[in-house]
């Protein structure tokens, strides 16, 4: 074993407790036997002492992975002892085993349901049964609390619970890895994709997340949303293209056709406000319609279908904006042609009563 090797062995320490000198003895030796020379195991006869030995170890740096108390402990019981140790939090993760001797059910109860009990190790047993009791409480310790430290102490640890302890710990690091990609991404972060990716993109985490839900088809003319109507629904527009109208004054008014966007009714939907506009296929569309319900659930599913909304909205928005802004200058030059136009049509109607008067004054 190497220095460094050494030098980590030391930061554990296994710490046993029994009032009997001759099985206290035994049972150091026996954890000997399970871990060798790579943790070091301590004894101690009383409670107090046991107490005393473990702030010692404590403040010199020792972690304590497992502690193994005898119940019939002088002046204070095996389980009264494991209690107190659930309170210090430097023990607090420590693995507790007890051996059970005269202990009783509710004795047993009250260390279960505070945590300051993991397992029952009757002695004397065979030493293969102790020895897997040993591996299999220091595996726990190690795999949750210092699973850095695994490669150095592998061989007094139980392999045979490896695959399930990294498939969980896979499991949690894939998950956290994702909720930091997910808090990373904004908008901004889809700058660089297009808008058929982003559609591409909400649509297929739309699927896995909502287990493939129902399309619905419409007819060219149908109408999706009714101006002015309630919103329990929004649409993802997966074929075909609508358009976007009010109608003011009896007077139907297309505003939006190619800039309507994918996604019909979030806005108003989000804000519970009535549908500002009318939205009607203009040809055969697919969409997929999705309530309150499900979009909160696809939401909290996977956290990025935020993203892609929100880069879709904000495309839409933008496109929108630019059209609105593209009418207004249409708008503005029509009023400077009509201005004109008046200009000229009212300098021709002078010229044109000058020459009447001209006329009627040469036949006068």
């Amino acid at each position: 074993m190497s220095a460094d090797t050494d030098q980590r062995a030391c930061a554990f320490a296994i710490i046993c407790v029994d009032g009997n000198v001759d099985a206290l003895a035994a049972l150091r030796r026996d954890v000997r036997e399970v871990c060798g020379s790579k943790i070091d195991v301590k004894a101690c006869g009383s409670p107090e002492r046991a107490l005393v030995l473990i702030d010692e170890c404590t403040a010199s740096g020792l972690r304590i992975p497992l502690i193994i108390v005898d119940y019939g402990l002088p002046g204070m019981s095996g389980v009264d002892l494991l209690l107190a140790l659930q309170q210090k939090a430097e023990t607090r993760a420590t693995r507790k085993a007890l051996v059970p001797g005269d202990v009783t059910v509710s004795d047993l109860l009250g260390a279960l349901n505070v945590g300051a009990l993991h397992r029952l190790i009757p002695r004397p047993c065979p030493q293969q049964e102790f020895g897997e009791s040993v591996r299999s409480l220091l595996t726990s310790f190690f795999v949750h609390h210092a699973p850095e430290q695994i490669p150095d102490f592998a061989d007094v640890l139980d392999e045979g619970q490896f695959p399930r302890a990294y498939k969980a710990g896979q499991q949690r690091q894939r998950k956290l890895d994702h909720e930091i990609r997910t808090l990373k991404r904004s908008f901004l972060a889809t700058m660089d994709m297009t808008d058929v990716e982003v559609d591409e993109a909400m649509r297929a985490a739309l699927e896995v997340s909502l287990g493939h839900p129902p399309r619905r088809d419409f007819d060219a003319g149908d109408v999706l949303l009714r101006q002015d109507g309630a919103v329990d629904t929004i649409y993802i527009l997966l074929a075909g293209s609508v358009e976007l109208l009010r109608t003011a004054g009896g007077q139907e008014v297309v505003l939006h056709t190619q800039t309507s966007g994918r996604i019909i009714g979030l806005l108003s939907l989000a804000q519970r406000q009535r549908a500002f506009y009318t939205c009607r296929a203009s040809t055969e569309v697919t969409v997929l319609p999705l309530n309150f319900d499900q979009l909160e659930e696809a939401v909290q599913r996977n956290p990025l279908l935020s993203t892609y909304f929100v880069t879709a909205l904000m495309r839409s928005l933008a496109t929108r904006s630019k059209r609105t802004a593209q009418l207004q200058v249409e708008i503005g030059d029509l009023n400077t042609r009509l201005i004109v136009e008046r200009d000229q049509l009212g300098d021709a109607g002078i010229r044109e009563a000058r020459l009447l008067g001209l006329a009627q004054q040469r036949r006068g």
